[in-house]
């Protein structure tokens, strides 16, 4: 699958349920500057795994090309 349709498929329901819990909280919310921030800092993580995974996949498949020969050849 795609890396960015991944990404946008893990971030939807987070930011759904980041948003319901922000509009329950209506006595004493905080504020948006910081919920936003750590949303990110909570994402930053699963960003740098994806990277890291998709890079991962794609020199095994280089490796797997290179060791069946068909790196140099145009078939």
């Amino acid at each position: 699958m795609n890396l960015a349709i991944s990404l946008t498929l893990a971030i939807i329901p987070a930011l759904i349920i980041v948003i319901y819990f922000y509009r329950k909280d209506r006595a004493k919310p905080e504020p948006k500057g910081i919920i936003i921030r750590i949303f990110f800092l909570g994402l930053l993580p699963v960003m740098i795994w994806a990277i890291l995974l998709a890079k991962r996949r794609i020199s095994a498949a280089l490796a797997e090309d290179a060791s069946a020969g068909r790196i140099l050849t145009d078939t």
